[in-house]
């Protein structure tokens, strides 16, 4: 009775069955990578589409008044707490401190300067102390009568601050290139975290993803930009 003989891979076919493999692992993990952040984009679009209904719901409770970035006045000179997000949760607005935290945002946490979520402060204002400016809040209704709801930004991905305590650059966002795009030291700069791009709740409520070369944009950042730096026209420079 004849044994029935059993062939085995040579080691040029096992070679060549791993280099196939290999090749199919480096084409499905970009694509994966790359799935996986579409999913995290998602997700940190619906946080700020609920950071927007508490943000519109502050204003319908104060008068039409929207919240400034840093609402609390600067008594201590600390800036690591006072955040408009504090805020929120100390009026019953926000009850879940996650809706602050991207997904795709690296070392977050509730602190001012941790937030994944800035305000932006050259329409919105920035702090209600007399020697900081912009230090006027603004009707959202008046922001968005000129007409441009949907493409001024209201809230962005905001950079952490690189600075440990008394800082509160992570709640206030400005016109500018966003990191990495811009120094890590900017001032208040958005984050290209998505994919390169940074994701925004506009004033009329929608969200949405503008990348680098988009959110440079004055319109985006000011409702009455005619084309001069943000400031000379803006709703808190005025008299």
């Amino acid at each position: 009775m004849h044994s029935r003989s059993v062939k085995s891979f040579t080691l040029i076919e096992l070679l060549v069955v791993v280099a196939i493999v290999a090749v199919l692992v480096s084409i499905l993990l970009p694509a994966l990578s790359v799935a996986r952040e579409k999913g995290r984009q998602v997700s940190c679009l619906s946080n700020l589409k609920q950071i927007g209904v508490m943000l519109f719901l502050y204003a319908d409770d104060h008068s039409g008044w929207s919240i400034m970035a840093q609402p609390e006045p600067r008594f201590s000179g600390d800036w690591e707490f006072g955040g408009y997000h504090e805020t929120l949760e100390n009026l019953k607005y926000l009850t879940n401190r996650g809706t602050f935290f991207c997904p795709s945002a690296k070392d977050v946490g509730f602190r001012t300067s941790n937030v994944s979520y800035g305000i932006n402060y050259w329409t919105f204002g920035y702090n209600p102390s007399p020697d900081i400016s912009p230090n006027r809040p603004v009707k959202l209704a008046e922001a968005l009568s000129f007409g441009n709801g949907s493409s001024l930004i209201y809230v962005g991905d905001a950079l952490r601050s690189w600075v440990n305590g008394n800082s509160a650059l992570a709640v206030s966002i400005r016109q500018g290139p966003p990191y990495p795009y811009a120094p890590y030291g900017s001032y208040g700069p958005t984050e290209a975290r998505h994919l390169d791009n940074v994701n925004c709740l506009m004033a009329e409520g929608c969200a949405m993803s503008l990348d680098p070369a988009e959110i440079v944009n004055y319109f985006h950042w000011n409702p009455t930009q005619d084309g001069n730096p943000a400031g000379s026209g803006s709703l808190w420079w005025r008299p």
